[in-house]
């Protein structure tokens, strides 16, 4: 039980983590990425990279709880991607007037599809480690 709960927070904080160094680093790399005046929406230039490396984050996410959770991968990754699919509601509501409605829109379930796809790239890839290690001793016999 303790191993599920640490294997979904950690899925969750890395994911958190992630994206938010993505939005550092890209204020390094891009000054006044994120200035823009009081009430407007975000462009594209904005919301498109946030969502790639938030999605992209998130499938690492979901992989890393799988791997820490070591058993009933898929569910633990769902679980990282339901936690991230509801803790991405609040900001979406309360800037709903300012960002774009694709984005309110995509975000949340893009978090929740992309833990999804981690835990399901470590459940494959259990699964070629449980066939190779089958082949191997079939070998020795």
């Amino acid at each position: 039980m303790i191993r599920s709960v640490l294997a979904v927070l950690a899925g969750y904080v890395v994911t958190g983590l992630g994206a938010t160094a993505s939005d550092l680093l890209i204020g390094v790399i891009f000054p006044g990425w994120q200035n823009r005046p009081l009430g407007q929406p975000p462009t594209l230039f904005h919301t498109v990279p946030y969502v790639l490396y938030t999605a992209l984050f998130a499938v690492v996410g979901g992989y890393l709880a799988a791997l820490i959770a070591r058993r009933l991968e898929i569910r633990h990754a769902i679980a990282v991607g339901v936690l991230g699919f509801l803790l991405a509601l609040g900001p979406v509501i309360s800037n709903f007037p300012t960002d774009l409605t694709w984005y309110k829109i995509a975000v949340p379930p893009l978090f929740l599809a992309g833990a999804y796809l981690g835990g399901y790239l470590r459940l494959r890839q259990v699964s070629k480690d449980a066939t190779s290690s089958e082949v191997e001793t079939a070998g020795e016999v």
